[in-house]
């Protein structure tokens, strides 16, 4: 909720906006994305509650069934009674997780929350209705985390290149103090063909830490404890070699960061 108040609430399939009226009258900026045609009442009974509020949530007509855009960046988004009328839910998940801060499509599951007729569930009966509520955080381009020096631009495939340098800053939102480190690395084999390996060195809170060899391409997993657990935890990491910037490479290529935790 802290990060909904500093970016903002996506209320995506709103119907008639009761929870982005609700969420707006609690002091958050809500924006609420709906389509008239694929809307139970052409969006009129969202658009009278607006006007009848005095209201200021952002209100957009998107058909998510289509190569919709998303514009700016969101704290927290509510996708509740949406995803099964969808062509591709999967797409709009994976689209969505670009612009939240929430693994296939990059999600962790926080919680899951069943309700209705658990044991017969039947789509079609009123009867047998069964409902699924996901608390989801987001991973995508690790964008959970301070992103510090030595990052590129995020991938489609929601990795990340580094430079030979980077390092990344995580506070804990629960109070917790974080006492593993856990990232998910990928070794290019061009790479592994032109070096025979890649080392990468740590430094958790400027305390050094055992390195990661990494002797064969593909994907490889950096776990380390935390020297001295604490709310806020600062991690430089080091890759021993590297690629470019020369004619071939533009950029000078690391690393490719699969998913980083602070846990």
């Amino acid at each position: 909720m802290e990060a909904a108040r500093e970016e903002g609430i996506l209320d995506l399939g709103c119907g008639d906006g009761d929870l982005a009226f609700f969420f707006e009258w609690l002091g958050y900026k809500v924006t609420c994305v709906d389509y008239p045609p694929s809307n139970h009442n052409d969006m009129q009974g969202l658009k009278a509650l607006q006007r009848e509020l005095h209201s200021t949530v952002t209100i957009r007509e998107i058909d998510v069934d289509s190569e919709f855009p998303l514009d700016g960046k969101y704290g927290l988004t509510l996708c509740l009674g949406l995803l099964y009328h969808l062509k591709n839910p999967f797409f709009v998940l994976e689209h969505v997780a670009r612009v939240s801060r929430l693994q296939r499509s990059r999600w962790e599951v926080v919680q899951l929350f069943t309700t209705g007729d658990r044991a017969a569930s039947d789509p079609a009966s009123l009867d047998h209705d069964e409902r699924a509520f996901c608390l989801l955080r987001c991973h995508y381009g690790c964008r959970h985390l301070d992103l510090l020096e030595g990052w590129h631009h995020v991938e489609d495939t929601g990795w990340r290149w580094t430079k030979r340098q980077f390092a990344a800053r995580a506070t804990s939102q629960l109070g917790m103090r974080h006492s593993r480190i856990t990232m998910r690395l990928f070794a290019p084999p061009f790479m592994i063909e032109k070096f025979g390996s890649l080392t990468l060195h740590a430094k958790i809170d400027g305390a050094e830490v055992q390195p990661l060899v990494m002797r064969d391409p593909g994907v490889h997993v950096f776990v380390r404890k935390i020297p001295k657990p604490s709310e806020v935890t600062l991690a430089v990491f080091h890759v021993d070699k590297v690629v470019g910037p020369d004619a071939e490479y533009s950029r000078e290529l690391g690393i490719i960061v699969a998913s980083l935790e602070f846990t």
